[in-house]
């Protein structure tokens, strides 16, 4: 399919959202079987994409990116079920040819399966210490994008979270400087093109 998107010149935006689509659709069918085969949560959970299937941008190599939601209801003895679910959907993903995230942001790591209190804490510390992994981990998981489970969890904490970063100014600096550490890659192997032709891509488009 995508052999076939890119060959029929789809504008880039169409071709990496069908293909996230797709991903989309398998972490929807392995949360199910999962389900199925451990039985029903004990508390209300979230799962969450973030990287590139939460910017809805993947390629034909991309890795997973996720995380678990928690209600703050869930207890130690259940914190072993959502160990598995994680464990049987990233395993799913692997099989699936989604390979495991090397800097392991995955819900198979607890550091990414917490309840919802823990992870406010998170962006709130991510926007008040300025230090290097706080903007990078702030700029991958302000691309989360819930996949399957109780959005509420979700919708709550992504208003909190936008209404305060939009008021600190020190903190969306810090993410614009980010950003503009990186170069779009323009050129046929990931390189920036040549600025004549640079130029001239940017006034066709």
């Amino acid at each position: 399919m995508l052999t076939q998107l890119v060959a029929s010149q789809q504008r880039h935006e169409v071709v990496t959202r069908q293909i996230t689509d797709v991903t989309d659709a398998i972490t929807k069918r392995l949360l199910a079987m999962a389900q199925e085969r451990l039985g029903p949560a004990p508390v209300p959970f979230l799962w969450l994409a973030c990287g590139s299937q939460g910017r809805q941008e993947q390629t034909g190599v991309s890795d997973q990116d996720n995380c678990l939601f928690l209600d703050d209801s869930v207890t130690p003895d259940d914190l072993p079920y959502f160990e598995q679910l994680a464990r049987f959907v990233c395993d799913g993903l692997n099989d699936c040819g989604y390979v495991y995230c090397p800097g392991d942001m995955m819900a198979t790591n607890p550091r990414w399966r917490q309840p919802i209190s823990t992870w406010r804490h998170y962006f709130q510390n991510w926007m008040t210490h300025h230090a290097p992994e706080s903007h990078m981990l702030a700029s991958v998981m302000f691309d989360l994008r819930p996949i399957g489970g109780n959005t509420a969890l979700y919708d709550t904490l992504q208003a909190e979270t936008l209404q305060a970063a939009s008021k600190n100014t020190i903190f969306m600096a810090h993410m614009v400087a980010n950003s503009l550490k990186h170069t779009p890659p323009l050129g046929l192997i990931r390189g920036s093109l040549p600025y004549a032709l640079r130029a001239t891509a940017i006034k066709s488009t």
